[in-house]
């Protein structure tokens, strides 16, 4: 047995044993990181957090399921709406990769039982946690922080030694009184109820003056039943927009099919650009909707909300914030990791109380309320189709359709399913709950074999699922010229519209370029995502900077031309259709959320020297029959024709 040292942001130490990197991905063979170890163990750690948070919602409390405590008057739980249920990596920050990689931890310490560990870190947090995995081994561990007076403490032979800032309870010696009592009074929980209430009212006000006051008072819809169709705006066609006519870029040619049905049509937007720019795009809509038929209407879902429908939000909000506080007392018992000695309360907390107390619970009961009133003045739909990734608003808008009686409710892929798209994927025992199925599609359809084959491996419902044609990237894969024997002439580095995945690539070609001299290097240009420039990381990474381009990332993509992307850009998809070589930037201390995770040939490269190296053996990338396209989009035409498919 040897000791092993995991290293936190800070130089590998010169010592004996094992060496783990914590926080990076290692660039010496002698020297080990957790985030290989994290991909070694992600399937079996995925299955175990679909796992736990459906345990978290059945955890039972008093004889009642938690999700229970989460009810409106009307007997629905917004547990559903809950960041915790929605799974998106994006709502957890850092904490659920983090999560993650302490299970791959405790994998390792049960393979290698090494005889101590020695954490060096910062991270007090991080330090309580390996310690107390190393405890439950009878693991002897050592915290070294080097910037800190009072390290985590240590472990020996079954006993822990607590640092200072361990103590459950704060001294009050040499208090007054009055201060003492102002301390107990904070601590209780009537008081915490009173600040959330002040808390939850302030994000209300907030958001009505911010936010609603920019949309029409009242939605312009008409009452009859036909085709309901939900999706984002604006992402519209720049070009049919000038000419007034209404194409958005997640449906594509579907526009097309649309008029043959014959039936009204009712678009559903959500809003997904910034909200200062809510008057411009209300005004593109205004001038796109003139120019449909009498039968299509448009409607934002901020438009549906009145002052009334407001009030009645804020008070559902209330009520669930009231009865969450109750629950913290329970909360450390009930979020145990399955089949581990791994509590992540420390890390898990702050989301539970910002889905159950903060921000985020106000806006859900906001979207709950004006998606009823929606669904109420054009009333129930002979179809609904979502262009979908099964957010929240999508299963409120399913639900409250079926309710009204709506029988043909489905859901159309319109971007890629990643494997660390947890949304998409829930524990198997949470299908057997009403509730929940009663929020999902009728059917979900895929829009590539390997989407279809992800969520039939996951559990979801084979006949709950079905295939349709790709209408998002039918512009991308479409049929380019092949690009054999061209001679690569420059480097079109294509950003993120995440800043960290930015900076990293960003930052790997800038340590490419120093430790190279490769022709290719010489001739780099930089195509920003539109809603992240990277002026001053290019200032701040680069001496000279590489020149910046505008436009669309098509007009750039040209013969001759390598493409280095961030992994979640779509930029990716679009450099295999057109044969064009990429090279993607692994993020670090992250999710793997690459786009082009199902095309056998991508390069992926995690620091400068292995981009190096790529640049050296490039070739072109294909992703031959990535999507499902079919000539004239016959599975679209009996969907919204209302044939069976």
């Amino acid at each position: 047995m040897e000791c092993l040292h995991i290293v936190d942001a800070m130089p590998p130490p010169q010592c004996s044993g094992k060496i783990l990197l914590w926080d990076r991905f290692s660039e010496n063979d002698s020297i080990d990181s957790i985030l290989d170890l994290q991909e070694r163990y992600f399937h079996d750690t995925r299955a175990e957090f679909l796992c736990f948070v459906h345990n978290f919602g059945e955890h039972s409390i008093n004889g009642r399921p938690l999700r229970d405590y989460l009810r409106l008057p009307d007997g629905f739980s917004l547990w559903w709406l809950t960041r915790i249920f929605e799974r998106h990596p994006a709502f957890f920050g850092a904490n659920l990769f983090e999560v993650f990689k302490l299970r791959a931890l405790e994998h390792l310490l049960l393979g290698m039982q090494p005889s101590s560990v020695c954490l060096h870190t910062n991270n007090t947090q991080l330090a309580r946690t390996v310690r107390e995995l190393c405890k439950s081994q009878r693991i002897p561990f050592e915290h070294f922080a080097p910037m800190q007076a009072n390290p985590a403490g240590a472990y020996q032979a079954g006993r822990c030694v607590p640092s200072s800032t361990d103590s459950a309870t704060t001294a009050t010696t040499g208090a007054s009184p009055l201060q003492d009592i102002l301390t107990r009074l904070r601590r209780s929980a009537i008081a915490n109820r009173t600040i959330n209430a002040f808390q939850i009212t302030r994000h209300a006000w907030h958001w009505w003056r911010k936010v609603r006051s920019l949309f029409p008072r009242a939605p312009k819809v008409a009452k009859r039943s036909g085709l309901l169709l939900g999706t984002w705006f604006p992402n519209v066609d720049a070009n049919a927009a000038k000419q007034g006519r209404f194409r958005s870029k997640y449906w594509e040619s579907i526009h097309d099919i649309i008029p043959e049905c014959g039936k009204p049509v009712h678009w559903f937007f959500i809003h997904g650009d910034p909200v200062s720019k809510a008057p411009e795009n209300i005004r593109l809509r205004d001038n796109l909707l003139q120019n449909e038929p009498d039968n299509v209407d448009m409607t934002f879902l901020e438009e549906c909300l009145t002052p009334r429908g407001a009030l009645r939000a804020w008070l559902w909000a209330m009520r669930v914030a009231w009865n969450a506080r109750g629950l913290l007392r329970y909360l450390p018992a009930t979020m145990r990791w399955p089949d581990s000695c791994l509590n992540v309360y420390p890390l898990l907390a702050g989301i539970w109380k910002e889905s159950t107390q903060g921000e985020h619970l106000m806006r859900m009961c906001f979207t709950l309320e004006g998606i009823r009133r929606y669904c109420a003045l054009v009333g129930p739909q002979d179809t609904v189709v979502t262009s979908s990734e099964l957010q929240s608003w999508e299963r409120l808008l399913f639900r409250e359709q079926r309710n009204l009686g709506c029988r043909r409710i489905y859901a159309a892929q319109h971007s890629v399913i990643r494997d660390a798209d947890f949304r998409f994927f829930v524990a198997q025992p949470t299908w057997d709950i009403n509730e929940f199925c009663q929020c999902m599609p009728d059917r979900f359809f895929c829009n590539s074999d390997g989407a279809y084959q992800a969520m039939h491996k996951s559990g979801f419902p084979e006949h709950r699922l079905g295939m349709l044609e790709a209408t998002r990237f039918i512009g991308i894969s479409a049929s380019m010229p092949p690009l054999h024997g061209t001679l690569f002439r420059r480097i079109l580095v294509a950003t993120s519209y995440f800043a960290q995945e930015a900076l990293r690539t960003l930052t790997i070609l800038a340590q490419a370029m120093r430790l190279s001299d490769h022709p290719l290097l010489g001739n780099v240009l930089i195509k920003p995502h539109p809603y992240l420039p990277v002026d001053a990381m290019l200032a701040q990474l680069f001496d000279t900077p590489p020149r910046q381009v505008s436009g669309s990332i098509e007009s750039h993509m040209t013969p001759g031309t390598v493409v280095v992307a961030d992994s979640a850009t779509s930029v990716g998809l679009l450099a295999c259709y057109r044969e064009l070589p990429l090279i993607e930037c692994v993020p670090e201390n992250n999710f793997d959320m690459s786009i082009t995770q199902g095309v056998a040939e991508r390069v992926s490269v995690k620091n400068a020297s292995e981009l190096v190296q790529a640049l050296h053996t490039i070739k072109p990338t294909r992703a031959n029959n990535f999507f499902c396209i079919t000539l004239g989009m016959p599975r679209w035409h009996n969907l919204l024709s209302g044939s069976n498919i």
